[in-house]
C-alpha cells in the first residue's frame, strides 16, 4: 500500500468504525450513502462521516424514500458534500449516484454545474507542493446541457483545479468525454457514474445507459478527497454548485468494464447508518458542586477535543463536526490534509498551545502541559536560522518532521504569525525552564527587532535576502501595514522583551512604532487609519477588497489600543491626541439601525477624500447608502472600554483585585443556593456550547461544509475566568495567583498570559524614557550599513 495512504489512515484512527458486519455488504463497496436517515455514510467505510452543509433531507417521489437535497435552505449559499479520500480506491473505482438537476435558472443557465471532483493530494488547498504530480476528474454538467469529464494535471506549475485567475475555476487540460442530455429530462433522474483504472489509462463516464470512455495517463498522486456538489471554488464566475436532489451515492472498488454494475449496485439489505457518539470528559476538582462541575466538565470536554484533534503537534483552522477534515474558512470546501500545520490568523497552531499551557495554569492537569510541549517542539522544527515562521508547515512522513510551506526568504509579520510562536515559547520556558524555549524566542525577538521599518512601522512582510520590508502589493517597500495585527503584534513583543530583559533597544522601538501611529493617524473629513500605508505614509490598496481608505476592519482596533498603552507608559498627552478625534468622529458618525436610535452601527471603509462609505471589490470602488450594511462590530463597547481606560495611566492592581473578590461573592451566593437545592445558575459561556461536538461551534449546519469548531476557541479564554473563579472558591490558598487580577477580556489576549496588564503598562522611569532615546538616536547596524554602502538604499525602491 502507498505509504501516504498509509499515513492518512493511521491519522484518522479515531474516526474509523467497524467493518462491515459479516455477509450484509460485498467486500467491493467502499461506501454506500442512501441518504435515508441521515446525510453519513453506512457503517463499515474507512471514514464514514462525511462533511455537508447547507443540504436537506427530503422526502422524494417515485419509491425513492429520503433523497439530499441541495442549495434548499438558502438558495444564494453554497452547499457540499465533501468525502476523505480515504475511501477513495486508487488502482480503479467507480462513484456513482442518482441525480435530480433543477439547475433552469437564469444563473446557472448561463455556467456550468459540478456534479462530482475527484481531487488529487498535490498539495494544500490553493498551493500545489514542489514534486507532487496527481490527475483530477470533474463530472460537470455543461451550460449547454451537457454533462461532460473534465480532466486537470497537475503539478507542473503552482495552477491547481481551483483556480485560473481572480476567482476563475481553472481550464481542464481535456474534456475526455461529453453526453448529451435530453432537453425534456433535465429535471428528471438520471443516473451520473465516474470511473477509472489507471493501469489501463481509461476512464469512464456513464449517464443512465450511456457509456463512454477515454485514455487518460495518470499522475501518481493518490485521491484526497471527493466533492460533491459544488465546484471546488465556491465563488468562481464560471461554475456553479448543483441546484437539485441527489440520492444512493455509491463507491465501488470495481472499475465499469470488470463489472457493469459498479458504482449503481447496492445491496438490499444495508448497515445502519454511521453515527457518533458524544464526548465527555469528567470534572476532577469540581466534582462537588452543582455550579462547579458542569463548567469543568465542559472545560475539560473541549481541551479534549483539542488534543485528540492534535496532528504533527498542530492543528488546522477549523475542523468539521463529525468528520474530522480540516477546512480554511465558510469560503472553502477541499479540506487541507492530516498533514497540514497551520501558523496564520487567530487559527494559528500557537494559539491553541498557548491556550493548553494556560488551561494547564490553571487545572494542573500535566495532559495539557504535555499537549502544548508537543506544539512548541514542533515550532522548533521549522524555525529558520535567523527565527522566523512561515504561515505553515506541513509534516513529511518521510523524514518525521515538519516542512516551512511558503516563501524561502520572506517572513511573514501579519496574523501573528511570528508573534504568537515567540508568545509561546516564553511562556513554555516559564512553565518548564528549558532554554531551548527561551533561545528560540530570543532568535524570534531580535528578527523581529531587525524587520522594524525605518519609520516605526512594521511591513506586512520581511524579505530576507532584500533586507527590506514588503507591502501587501510587492510594488511598496518599507510601507507600515496595520492590517492584521502587522505593527501591533510586534510592537507587544517589543514591549514583553524590554520588561524581560530590560535592553533599551527594545522599548525604543515600542516608542518608535507608537510616534509611527500618531503619524499614520488620518485627521481629514474621516478620521482613523488605513489597513497599508507606503514608506511616505500613503494610504495604498493592499487585496482586490482593501481600498486605500479608513477602514474599521482586520485589526484596526490595534492603533487605538497601542496608542493608549504607550500614553500610560510615557504619559505623552501627543499619544491620545488621536484617539480622542478617533472616538469623537465614531460617535458623530453612527449609522441609526431603528428608528428609537438604540442601534447603531458603522461602515467598513470611508473614503479619505469625501469621507463617505465605500466598498471595493476586484479594485472598483462603489459608495455605499444602504444603512442596512453598516455593523457595531464590537465597536461601541471598544469605544466605551477606551475612554475608560484613558481615565488613568495606571492599572489599579486594587481595584483589580476588588472586582475579583465582588465576582468570588456572587459566585459564592449562586452556590449556596444551589447547594440548598435551588436550580443552579449556569454561566453565560456554557449557553453556547455544543454538547455533542465537545466544543463551541465556530460555522454551522447552514454553512458549506456542515458545523466546525476551531481548537483555538477564544471562548475556552473566557470559560478559564470562570473557572478559576471557582476553583479560588474551593482551594483559595493552593491556587495559582497568576490570574488574581485578571478581568474576562484579559485571558483573550496572549500577550497578558506571558506578562500581566498591569506589569506590561508600568509607567516608566525618566532614567528608562532616556536610555530609549539614547538607543532610538544611535544608528543601527543597518543604517550604518546602508550609508556605507557604495549603491544607496533608496535606489533599491
Amino acid at each position: 500500500m502507498n505509504r501516504n495512504r498509509t499515513s492518512v489512515i493511521l491519522l484518522i484512527l479515531p474516526f474509523l468504525c467497524v467493518g462491515w458486519a459479516q455477509g450484509d455488504v460485498p467486500g467491493h463497496l467502499r461506501m454506500i450513502l442512501p441518504f435515508e436517515d441521515g446525510v453519513h455514510a453506512c457503517e463499515g467505510a474507512a471514514q464514514p462521516f462525511v462533511a455537508a452543509g447547507n443540504v436537506q433531507l427530503i422526502p422524494a417521489e417515485d419509491r425513492r424514500g429520503n433523497v439530499l437535497r441541495f442549495r434548499a435552505l438558502e438558495p444564494d449559499k453554497p452547499s457540499a458534500l465533501v468525502i476523505a479520500g480515504v475511501n477513495l480506491p486508487h488502482e480503479k473505482g467507480t462513484v456513482g449516484a442518482w441525480f435530480r438537476l433543477q439547475n433552469d435558472t437564469e444563473n446557472d443557465a448561463r455556467r456550468n454545474v459540478w456534479l462530482l471532483s475527484l481531487i488529487p493530494r498535490v498539495g494544500e488547498p490553493f498551493r500545489v507542493l514542489p514534486g507532487s504530480k496527481g490527475t483530477g476528474l470533474a463530472v460537470v454538467q455543461e451550460k449547454n446541457g451537457t454533462m461532460a469529464l473534465y480532466v486537470y494535471q497537475l503539478g507542473q506549475s503552482n495552477q491547481d483545479m481551483f483556480f485560473g485567475a481572480g476567482i476563475d475555476l481553472a481550464e481542464p487540460d481535456t474534456v475526455a468525454i461529453r453526453i448529451p442530455l435530453p432537453t425534456e429530462g433535465r429535471n428528471a433522474w438520471h443516473h451520473v457514474r465516474l470511473g477509472w483504472n489507471r493501469t489501463d489509462r481509461t476512464v469512464w463516464l456513464a449517464v443512465d445507459d450511456v457509456q463512454r470512455q477515454a485514455r487518460v495517463d495518470f499522475r501518481p498522486a493518490v485521491s484526497h478527497c471527493l466533492l460533491v456538489g459544488s465546484p471546488p471554488l465556491l465563488h468562481a464566475r464560471n461554475g456553479v454548485g448543483l441546484l437539485g436532489d441527489i440520492d444512493d451515492l455509491v463507491i465501488d472498488a470495481r472499475d465499469p468494464a470488470s463489472a457493469p454494475g459498479a458504482g449503481r449496485d447496492k445491496p438490499q439489505t444495508l448497515p445502519k447508518m454511521a453515527a457518533r457518539r458524544p464526548m465527555r470528559e469528567s470534572a476532577q476538582s469540581l466534582t462537588d458542586s452543582p455550579l462547579g462541575e458542569p463548567l469543568e466538565t465542559m472545560v475539560r470536554t473541549h481541551l479534549r477535543m483539542v488534543m485528540d484533534s492534535q496532528t504533527h503537534g498542530g492543528w488546522a483552522y477549523t475542523r468539521t463536526w463529525p468528520s474530522g477534515m480540516n477546512f480554511l474558512s465558510t469560503g472553502v470546501v477541499v479540506p487541507y490534509s492530516q498533514r497540514y500545520f497551520c501558523n496564520s490568523k487567530d487559527q494559528t497552531s500557537a494559539y491553541a498551545a498557548i491556550l493548553l499551557a494556560t488551561a494547564y495554569d490553571v487545572l494542573a492537569d500535566h495532559r495539557y502541559l504535555a499537549a502544548a510541549k508537543k506544539t512548541a517542539d514542533a515550532y522548533l522544527q521549522f524555525q529558520a536560522p535567523r527565527g522566523w515562521w512561515p504561515y505553515s508547515a506541513v509534516h513529511h512522513p518521510e523524514q518525521r518532521r515538519l516542512a516551512p510551506l511558503g516563501h524561502p526568504r520572506q517572513a511573514p509579520l501579519e496574523d501573528h504569525v511570528q508573534a504568537y510562536p515567540i508568545v509561546l515559547m516564553q511562556i513554555m520556558h516559564r512553565l518548564t525552564g528549558d532554554a531551548k524555549y527561551w533561545q528560540a524566542a530570543e532568535k524570534g525577538v531580535e528578527l523581529i527587532l531587525h524587520t522594524q521599518n525605518p519609520n516605526g512601522s512594521w511591513p506586512h512582510r520581511y524579505d530576507l535576502a532584500l533586507d527590506r520590508g514588503l507591502g501587501a502589493r510587492s510594488k511598496y517597500h518599507q510601507g507600515g501595514c496595520i492590517n492584521d495585527n502587522a505593527t501591533s503584534d510586534q510592537m507587544r513583543v517589543m514591549l514583553l522583551a524590554y520588561r524581560q530583559t530590560g535592553e533599551p533597544k527594545y522599548l525604543a522601538s515600542v516608542l518608535k512604532a507608537a510616534d509611527w501611529l500618531v503619524e499614520a493617524f488620518i485627521d481629514k473629513r474621516v478620521k482613523g487609519w488605513a489597513p497599508q500605508y507606503d514608506r511616505n505614509n500613503v494610504p495604498v490598496e493592499g487585496r482586490h477588497f482593501e481600498p486605500a481608505a479608513v477602514s474599521l476592519s482586520e485589526g484596526m482596533k490595534s492603533p487605538v489600543s497601542c496608542l493608549v498603552l504607550a500614553w500610560r507608559l510615557t504619559g505623552d498627552d501627543r499619544y491620545l491626541a488621536p484617539v480622542r478625534k478617533w472616538i469623537a468622529w465614531m460617535w458623530q458618525h453612527r449609522v441609526f439601525l431603528n428608528e428609537e436610535k438604540t442601534q447603531w452601527g458603522w461602515f467598513t471603509h470611508y473614503d479619505i477624500k469625501t469621507g463617505k462609505p465605500i466598498r471595493m471589490w476586484q479594485r472598483e470602488i462603489h459608495f455605499l447608502t444602504d444603512p442596512a450594511e453598516a455593523k457595531d462590530r464590537g465597536y461601541t463597547d471598544f469605544l466605551k472600554q477606551t475612554v475608560v481606560a484613558m481615565k488613568s495611566r495606571t492599572i489599579d492592581r486594587a481595584e483589580r483585585l476588588k472586582a475579583r473578590k465582588e465576582k468570588l461573592e456572587r459566585i459564592s451566593q449562586w452556590e449556596n443556593r444551589a447547594l440548598k437545592g435551588a436550580e443552579p445558575d449556569r454561566f453565560p459561556i456554557m449557553r453556547s456550547f455544543d454538547w455533542t461536538m465537545g466544543s463551541w461551534p465556530t460555522w454551522g449546519d447552514a454553512d458549506p461544509v456542515g458545523r466546525a469548531m476551531a481548537p483555538q476557541h477564544p471562548r475556552l479564554a473566557l470559560a478559564l475566568d470562570d473557572l478559576y473563579t471557582m476553583l479560588l472558591l474551593k482551594e483559595p490558598a493552593d491556587t495559582d495567583r497568576r490570574f488574581a487580577t485578571f478581568r474576562p477580556a484579559d485571558w483573550t489576549d496572549v500577550f497578558n498570559l506571558v506578562m500581566s496588564p498591569e506589569a506590561q503598562a508600568q509607567p516608566l522611569t525618566d532614567e528608562e524614557r532616556k536610555a530609549a532615546e539614547r538607543r532610538r538616536n544611535k544608528p543601527s547596524s543597518r543604517a550604518r550599513a546602508a550609508s556605507a554602502s557604495p549603491t544607496p538604499r533608496a535606489a533599491l525602491h
